[in-house]
């Protein structure tokens, strides 16, 4: 399910990624805050319940392909799509398109990754674990080639060990993690996962800042 991997990440560097979820992030900034929060309280409800998630992205893929008309969903992928169309049931591609982004990149992240995600939301874990996956993947360039990358302890919080959310989040995409003189081993088969992982975390903290 969610996007096609490789159309995901088309990125061939970090600048690359990072541009392409930036561009995301500013239409979605544009949005009222009380709007945003609705987004995000129910997104943090559709990552535990996986089929919601589904007819959600399937939903806004098929109104954007097709530009236009989408049939109204129930529950809490219901309230998401109403924050995305006009009154006439119309989607508002500006607006569809970096959540069905961000849904493809939810997809891609294991099921222990999105529970992480849902508590996460309700905190503010998400910037820390943000800047954490920004460091790895600038660190590990180039993807292609194996590297260990050193973790800054101020941005792992007061217990780096296993038990720690950002350590899960990392380890589920397939990294070795060691506790002693905190690493992470980068392989290049995570670059998909930590990538999408990278951008879930960006576009769900740019949906719950507060205006400037």
């Amino acid at each position: 399910s969610g996007i096609d991997e490789e159309e995901l990440i088309e990125a061939a560097d970090f600048q690359g990624l990072y541009a392409e979820v930036k561009a995301c992030s500013s239409e979605l900034e544009s949005l009222e805050m009380e709007l945003r929060q609705q987004i995000l309280v129910n997104i943090g409800k559709i990552l535990q319940d996986q089929p919601s998630m589904e007819a959600l992205e399937a939903s806004l893929g098929q109104g954007l392909c097709s530009g236009g008309q989408v049939e109204p969903l129930d529950g809490p992928a219901g309230c998401i799509l109403e924050c995305l169309v006009l009154d006439s049931g119309e989607l508002v591609p500006e607006l569809a398109a970096p959540i069905f982004y961000l849904l493809g990149a939810l997809a891609v992240l294991s099921e222990t990754q999105q529970q992480l995600l849902a508590k996460a939301l309700e905190t503010t874990v998400l910037s820390k674990q943000l800047e954490l996956v920004k460091h790895v993947l600038e660190q590990s360039t180039p993807w292609q080639e194996q590297s260990s990358v050193s973790l800054p302890t101020v941005l792992l919080g007061d217990c780096w060990d296993e038990k720690n959310p950002t350590w899960v989040l990392l380890e589920e995409c397939g990294l070795r993690l060691q506790v002693e003189s905190p690493q992470v081993h980068w392989e290049p088969t995570s670059l998909i996962p930590t990538s999408a992982l990278y951008a879930s975390l960006f576009l769900l903290s740019s949906l719950g800042q507060k205006p400037c």
